[in-house]
């Protein structure tokens, strides 16, 4: 049996990568900003999806 289909976008987990690179650049904005390294990448993580929306938007 299947689990059900969770449909609250919050309950749906996304796992992301980073090289060390990548961290390490995240972490300096982050120490720049003043702010925890997790709400810096769930702030990037919102621009972002708002900017996909917008374009969506616009082609429609």
């Amino acid at each position: 049996m299947t689990p059900p289909k969770v449909e609250f976008p919050k309950e749906r987990k996304v796992t992301a990568r980073f090289t060390a690179e990548e961290v390490e650049r995240l972490a300096r904005e982050a120490r720049r900003r003043g702010t925890p390294l997790s709400s810096l990448v769930r702030d990037l993580v919102v621009s972002a999806i708002g900017e996909i929306r917008s374009k969506l938007e616009e082609k429609r």
